[in-house]
Parts: structure tokens; sequence; C-alpha cells
């Protein structure tokens, strides 16, 4: 399981030497090969700007290479991605992310599994996971099976109290290394919707809170035709285009946003920020993705769908 140590040890280069190896010794060379076309239009409202975050829709395991390479190849400029925390569990995609300076961003759902998975040596079942978060949701009024308790090794209430500081001291690792890499000149990444869906659903809040706790524009990119070039897990391409559309940044004193700044100071992602501001930030993400939205093909935008990821597989 990730710990706050894992986040402080993740070396954030102004020039990424994975970044360049990977595009260089793979990615455009397999593009090559395979007869891949890749298109950036509104690339003007990203470089040249300073270190901006980066909403953009996630299609598929390798949406964001091709905006990568343009950014390197052409503007001598790079990203650090906010990913999963379970692509820091196995040695080689840790390696490859820390190699990438990618950013694990572990969910409460993240903590919950990797934490009942140390004390049952398996991943919770979904009737237990979702008797477990609910238990961290509302600690003091939710009835926990006896089997469960059993397997928790202390009192629910003080297992969900553990929950949440090993999330809280994880979040702050995440706001530190967000800044880090925003201080260094990198632009920051961040998939609002949390996960791959080959059609836009709604986005989370965390993108909002950085967004508007560095007061940093936020740029929207609305990429198409990715899934079409990657449709599997591994990172060959099928012959196809990869379109990209760089929409303008997105300010947090924007006329469209302004209004939902918070008025006090707030620690980004933690419960009491999403208590106390919650509905300010959820309004911010829904102008951003209706931003993508308009960014993207007509098969990309928001329908009935299916999340690629579903179930505890999302977190471990």
């Amino acid at each position: 399981m990730l710990t706050p140590h894992d986040l402080r040890s993740i070396r954030l280069p102004r020039r990424p030497l994975g970044q360049r190896v990977l595009a260089d010794g793979w990615v455009r060379p397999s593009w090559w090969l395979r007869g891949v076309q890749v298109e950036v239009d509104g690339i003007e409202h990203l470089v040249g700007q300073g270190p901006r975050l980066i909403a953009m829709n996630h299609t598929d395991r390798y949406n964001y290479w091709g905006l990568q390479v343009e950014l390197y190849r052409k503007h001598d400029q790079f990203t650090s991605s906010w990913v999963k925390g379970k692509y820091y569990e196995h040695w080689f995609s840790n390696w490859f992310m820390r190699s990438t300076s990618n950013i694990p961003v572990p969910s409460r759902g993240y903590v919950i599994a990797a934490r009942f998975k140390s004390l049952a040596g398996r991943p919770p079942t979904p009737d237990e996971y979702r008797a477990l978060r609910d238990l961290v949701d509302h600690p003091s009024n939710c009835p926990v099976p006896e089997a469960l308790v059993d397997l928790l090794g202390t009192t629910p209430v003080q297992w969900a109290a553990d929950v949440e500081a090993c999330f809280d001291a994880l979040s702050r690792e995440v706001v530190h290394r967000t800044g880090t890499a925003l201080a260094m000149g990198l632009h920051v990444l961040i998939f609002p919707e949390g996960t791959r869906s080959p059609r836009l659903t709604r986005g989370h809040t965390g993108i909002a809170q950085m967004a508007q706790y560095f007061k940093v524009p936020v740029v929207p990119v609305g990429c198409s035709g990715s899934p079409t070039v990657y449709p599997g897990d591994l990172p060959i391409p099928s012959p196809g285009t990869i379109r990209y559309q760089v929409g303008p940044p997105l300010a947090p004193d924007d006329p469209a946003v302004a209004d939902l700044q918070p008025q006090a100071p707030f620690a980004p992602l933690t419960r009491g920020a999403t208590t106390a501001h919650g509905p300010r930030f959820q309004a911010f993400v829904d102008v951003l993705m209706e931003r993508i939205g308009t960014l993207v093909a007509p098969e990309h935008r928001s329908g009935d769908n299916e999340c690629t990821v579903q179930g505890v597989d999302r977190f471990i």
C-alpha cells in the first residue's frame, strides 16, 4: 500500500527522461510503423503561458501519450499526470510511473480496499467493500457485519478513523507534489472522470480544488479516436487517427466560475473541504466537463455507457 513517503520520493524533473525515452523510443516509432496519425488543434492555449492544469477525457489507457509527444517534440514542455494509486502496487508499473513523473492519487476506495487486503490477504468482495465504504462515510451510524468486525482487528469506528487519517496524510502529499510539479514548470494532467470511459461521464472535484487552491487556470482538452488506435490493454497501436482539440483556459476568476471560489481557506481533497465547499467544486467541474464535451467527437460525448473499470478493480 502506498505511504506518504512513497509520494515524497517521486522525482519531478523539469524534463523527465522517462517521457522523452518513451516518446522517441516507442510511441513515435510505433505510430510510424502502424500508420497512426495525430492531429492537435489549439495548442496555443497551452504553450508559452506557464504551467497549467490540463483536464482531458480518459477514453483508454494511452490517450494522453499523443499530447505529451506534441508538447515535448514541438515545444519542449512536459507533464506530470495524476494516476490511480493502484498503479504503484506492482514493481513494473511502479517503475514506469515513476520514470515518467506521474503522481499517484489514492482515493478513499483505494485506502479501504488496500487496508482490507493487508488484513485479509485478499481484496474485499463487492458486498464487503460496500459495507466498509458506508462505515467510512458514516462511522457513527452504520452497522457492520460481525464477520467483518472480526477481520478489522479494532472497533469499526476506530478502523474508519484510521482509514480517514491515512487518506488525509496521502492527500496532503498529493497536493504538495502537485504544487511541486507546477513550480518546476510541468503541466499537471488530470482526468476529471477518474476512470476510463469511451463517453464522457461526470467529473470529480479534485481538479477544481487544485485550480482554486493554487489559483491556476485549467486547460480543457478533448481527445477523440484514441480507443480505435489503442483498443486493448497493450500499448501496440492499430492504424487510425487521434485528434486533440485544446480549448481556451478556464481561470478561477473566469466569469463562468468566479462566483464558485470558496471564500474561506480549505485543505484540498479532505472531507472537510468537500463538506464546506462541495457544491462549488462540483459546479466548477460541471462547467469544465461541458467545455470538454464541445471538444470531443460525437461518439465520445455524454451518453448511457458504462465505465471501462468496474467494482473493486478500480482500486487494487
